[in-house]
């Protein structure tokens, strides 16, 4: 027919009337592509048709269209969005020539936007439909696209109650009308624990419910109060009487999914029954049978939240947050409904944190508070702040009752990583952004997540001079380079501390920290580092019972001794020990307090001073060799019963227990060599199998040689080589002494060849 009114001679008169008429023919018939294809090819005339006939076919292009996807949605399938665009474009094109935007084209236009997800703008043209005093209908759907819209959210409730009561105020409404709106006000109001609300707006509809085929939808509704109110046991037998009144309405079934289907919704209060009775087992029945006789419709959402309740209840926990999750995301792409059940799934979500944090159960507890957090849409920034600075204090919490170290490493990890997310939301708000940055980097030290610590705290130390804990990040910040071997920038750090507040504790512990990392730079700084540890110990800022004072002095200790300074290093670890006899490091300074009295004897041995007599120099080696010996023996009675399960501490008693020969056999005197031959009995039998036991085995011999008990001697060789035999090539690298199985081999075999032992072995035994 187009083709045709193509090919007509110019100046003839097109009968629009009648090819419209022929348009609605083909649309009638089903072929909605050829009809809109048809009024399409007519827009596209040239000369272009008159601007009334050209708003009529834009005005038909957009009511075609907007038909078929409002069918297509009426038989649960998806619209097709470019149809929807384009039924908008056509609607746009009409009024641009002269279509008046009425009611009918409002509310087209907010339907629209709606399943287009313009949420904004589908508002604001429902808004235009009820101020432009539509007809009954048009008015209804209206109410019901604001009322559908604004779900789910709390400022918005009020003037969604109002449009609420708008429907159920007026008496012509459809049975279906009254029933939609009904069970949303209910929800409304049972979701503010307004119990009293509920039964007036009930009551208010009761005569209309009870007067029609809806008296079961009314009893529904009447149980679902009760149920509300606690009242499980008085709610259970009209659920029972509910079903009483589907078997005989079997007949209306069709009419009843038009109300909401009853059967499902029913089975969904009786899981809620089962569920305040504490019977989850069956409360999940009952909501599994609800899903599975309305997979998508309203039940959908309650339903949902019973299911992962009643999980929850049976301590499947891992399966109720994906019960959540799963719905979510299947909701994804609805945001009407979605924006009701993110709210739904948070509050639930919340209240089941609750209840596992009062069990002191955090790994469940976090589970769903961190879901709740998740499932918090990007735009309510305000919840997510609240929701993910909870989830790292709890995660804190956690992570200090966990006993597994990597449990609590991984707990810390998360806290961090909370509070960090929750900074990001609260820019606007420098007192709180400070709190959690610092939150944040505690709990990534807490972690050992070095870098990210330092991530944090740059961030909180940026224009934030005045903030109280400014001293303790800046030290922080030292300490968090230190660790990952960045010592020039640590040396930055601490003096930053040291320059800003002088007179704080931070600054003194800034000060040890300082020449810890000086020493560590090594390039001739020892001496800066010894000035700085010096000078604090002689500031009457600290006293000797603070924290600093004693590090000062341990780190001083250990600089002279490093260095060879045993005379000046004896006096510090006598210092140390006196005025911190049970401190964490007492059996290292009385390690080293009496290994500075052996070095010190032979380092004089070595290098006598000038100008003192030889016999005043024996003097004093031999004293400091027996006050070595005493100590070593107090330090060995000290860590006697604790070494076993430290190895650190296992080797200081083994080197303490030979150097205690060592001095007691330099003192050569009859009574010191039978001590000292006892002391390397002592540690050939507790080394046995160890290198260390051929080392004592070579002292006995010669302390048995100074003796005159040669066959003795010999025998004690002899054991140190039988020793040898048996001990495997793994322990030599273990000990790992700069001895091995061949150097021993070489040493036994010359001593046992030697003229002393020869004939001793030589003779029968």
């Amino acid at each position: 027919a187009i083709a045709l009114y193509r090919i007509t001679p110019p100046g003839q008169s097109l009968d629009f009337a009648a090819i419209m008429v022929d348009v609605r023919a083909l649309e009638a018939a089903g072929q909605f592509v050829d009809a809109t294809d048809a009024a399409g090819n007519l827009l596209a005339m040239e000369p272009p048709l008159p601007p009334k006939q050209r708003r009529a076919l834009h005005e038909y292009l957009s009511d075609v269209l907007f038909r078929q996807e409002q069918a297509r949605e009426r038989s649960g399938a998806l619209v097709v969005q470019e149809n929807v665009r384009q039924a908008l474009a056509q609607l746009a094109a009409a009024e641009a020539l002269g279509r008046p935007h009425d009611a009918d084209a409002a509310l087209r236009a907010g339907r629209a936007h709606e399943w287009l997800d313009e949420h904004v703008k589908a508002q604001r043209e429902f808004r235009i439909t009820l101020n432009l005093d539509p007809s009954a209908e048009p008015r209804r759907q209206a109410l019901q696209g604001l009322v559908r819209l604004l779900e789910g959210r709390p400022g918005a409730r009020a003037e969604r109650r109002r449009y609420l009561e708008d429907l159920l105020a007026d008496d012509g409404v459809s049975p279906n009308y009254l029933w939609w709106a009904l069970q949303r006000a209910l929800l409304d109001a049972l979701d503010q624990n307004d119990t009293g609300r509920a039964r007036q707006l009930l009551d208010r509809q009761a005569r209309r419910l009870k007067s029609s085929d809806l008296t079961g939808y009314h009893d529904y509704l009447y149980a679902w109060i009760m149920v509300h109110e606690g009242r499980h046991e008085e709610a259970e037998p009209w659920v029972h009487r509910i079903d009483e009144w589907l078997d005989r309405s079997a007949g209306a079934r069709s009419r009843l999914d038009g109300y909401g289907h009853l059967p499902a919704m029913n089975r969904w209060l009786l899981g809620e029954i089962h569920l305040a009775a504490r019977r989850p087992q069956e409360a999940l029945a009952a909501f599994d049978e609800a899903l599975r006789l309305e997979p998508d419709g309203v039940i959908f959402l309650p339903a949902t939240v019973g299911r992962g309740r009643a999980l929850s209840n049976l301590e499947r926990h891992e399966t109720a947050r994906a019960v959540f999750r799963t719905a979510a995301q299947k909701l994804a792409q609805d945001r009407s409904r979605r924006a009701r059940a993110i709210e739904r799934f948070g509050r639930t979500l919340i209240n089941l944190y609750e209840a596992r944090n009062v069990l002191k159960d955090y790994t469940n507890a976090v589970g769903y508070l961190a879901l709740a957090a998740e499932l918090t849409p990007p735009d309510d920034e305000a919840r997510r702040l609240e929701l993910l600075d909870r989830l790292g204090r709890l995660q804190d919490e956690a992570a200090r009752s966990d006993t597994d170290a990597d449990a609590r490493r991984a707990l810390f990890a998360d806290a961090g990583r909370s509070f960090e997310q929750a900074a990001r939301l609260s820019s606007r708000d420098g007192s709180r952004e400070a709190t959690l940055l610092w939150s944040a980097a505690q709990g990534y030290d807490r972690a050992g997540m070095i870098g990210d610590v330092r991530r944090m705290l740059r961030q909180f130390v940026r224009g934030r001079a005045a903030d109280p804990r400014m001293p303790q990040a800046l030290l922080q910040l030292g300490q968090a380079y230190e660790v990952d071997g960045n010592l020039p920038e640590a040396v930055t750090w601490y003096g930053r501390v040291i320059e800003k507040f002088p007179r704080l504790k931070e600054a003194a512990r800034a000060k040890v920290l300082l020449a810890g990392s000086l020493l560590g730079l090594g390039e001739g700084r020892q001496d800066e580092a010894e000035d700085i540890l010096s000078a604090l110990l002689e500031d009457d800022f600290i006293r000797p019972e603070a924290e600093e004072f004693r590090d000062a002095l341990f780190a001083l200790c250990d600089l002279y001794y490093s260095q060879g300074r045993y005379a000046v290093a004896i006096g510090r670890l006598e210092d140390f020990l006196t005025l911190y006899p049970d401190d964490r490091e007492r059996d290292l300074s009385r390690f080293m307090l009496a290994d500075a009295h052996r070095r010190s004897a032979y380092e004089l041995r070595g290098r006598p001073p000038a100008g003192t007599s030889a016999s005043q120099v024996r003097k004093v080696i031999r004293a400091r060799f027996a006050r070595a010996a005493e100590l070593f023996a107090l330090y060995l009675a000290g860590v006697m019963g604790r070494a076993e399960n430290d190895p650190v501490l296992k080797t200081y008693q083994r080197l303490a227990l030979f150097h205690r020969g060592d001095c007691l056999l330099e003192l050569n005197e009859p009574q010191s060599l039978r001590e000292a031959l006892e002391t390397y009995r002592q540690a050939a039998a507790r080394y046995e199998g160890a290198p260390s036991a051929l080392t004592a085995q070579v002292q006995i011999a010669n302390i048995l040689l100074r003796n005159g008990r040669l066959t003795e001697a010999a025998r004690a060789v002899e054991r140190a080589r039988w020793l040898l035999r048996n001990i495997s090539d793994e322990v030599f690298k273990e000990y790992d002494d700069g001895t091995n199985r061949a150097y021993w081999d070489r040493y036994l075999t010359a001593v046992a060849s030697s003229h002393l032992f020869r004939d001793v072995f030589a003779s029968p035994r």
